[in-house]
């Protein structure tokens, strides 16, 4: 029979001899919080556009355990499920308070990765001399040109400056998102020495259309 914690006297009682008398000392009995401890299921890093995740974790006591959070511009939990605001990275802490027969146990966090999504790039001034390329992302933007990182290149926006194929990747508190798809930027000049005729042609990439636009050419010359 388990008893509950706390301080309990101790009297003894009895004890007769015809040769000895008994002096009876009463004492008492400490019964302290029994220990318990944490598991918390490990987390893997969530990509934002899954929406919500369930947590797991167990104490030794069978209580109750209860999840939080410090980054609530990123995340909100309710009982064990989460909720993702925003990405980044994350912090979530699995504490149990004890109750009048256990001690609190020690808190287990872990931190993730919420990742952002995979960005999509938008263009414009396709068929002109300058082209624009726009990031799905308000920030924390990568360029890349042939899969290879555009230096300082990290705006929403990337104006063209040769061709090749572009992709962005988003980082926010250093986690990643996928590099997005493979935007093909194809520019066409033909040079006459004479009329120093170009050709543009566009929009690419191209489904059903493709149109051609010459500079430097007088209608009356075709």
């Amino acid at each position: 029979i388990s008893s509950i914690p706390g301080i309990y006297s101790i009297e003894i009682t009895a004890g007769i001899d015809n040769n000895y008398n008994f002096i009876y000392e009463s004492g008492t009995l400490a019964i302290g919080k029994a220990l318990q401890s944490i598991t918390f299921t490990s987390l893997n890093d969530r990509v934002e556009a899954i929406g919500t995740f369930t947590l797991s974790a167990t104490s030794t006591s069978d209580l109750l355990v209860n999840f939080t959070t410090a980054n609530t511009d990123k995340i909100t939990i309710n009982q064990n499920v989460v909720t993702i605001l925003k990405p980044g990275s994350v912090t979530i802490t699995a504490s149990q308070g004890g109750n009048d027969n256990y001690n609190p146990a020690e808190s287990v966090s872990q931190t993730i990765c919420i990742l952002p999504k995979k960005p999509t790039i938008t263009s414009t001034g396709l068929g002109s001399e300058s082209v624009v390329l726009t990031s799905s992302s308000i920030n924390g933007n990568q360029w890349y040109r042939n899969e290879t990182v555009l230096a300082g290149a990290t705006s929403q926006t990337h104006t063209v400056k040769e061709k090749g194929l572009y992709q962005v990747k988003v980082s926010i508190d250093g986690c990643a998102s996928e590099l997005s798809d493979q935007f093909a930027i194809i520019i066409t000049d033909v040079i006459d020495p004479e009329h120093s005729m170009s050709v543009s042609l566009y929009p690419n990439p191209a489904e059903q259309e493709l149109r051609m636009k010459l500079t430097g050419v007088e209608e009356n010359e075709f």
